[in-house]
């Protein structure tokens, strides 16, 4: 490991491994328009160590409703696969 510190400014945050807590989980792809709502993604993570995936629907900030960025409330829906 080296003595870099974390990014902070990515445009995604990678989650921790929930099941082998070996670090930071990989972005292994984006399916636009996945989730109840058209306006959000679903996100596939998987695990370098344990090949875990986790996936989840988070609204698309490219097509919120909000100058801010993201819009509704999907609460980041998570499901284990």
């Amino acid at each position: 490991m080296s003595d870099r510190p974390e990014p902070t400014i990515l445009p995604i945050e990678r989650p921790n491994c929930p099941k082998c807590k070996g670090g930071r989980m990989m972005l292994a792809r984006i399916q636009a328009g996945a989730g109840p709502e058209r306006n959000s993604e679903m996100r596939s993570f998987e695990c370098p160590r344990c090949d875990y995936v986790l996936e989840q629907i988070v609204p698309d900030p490219m097509k919120s409703d909000t100058s801010g960025g993201l819009s509704g409330d999907l609460n980041h829906l998570i499901r284990d696969v």
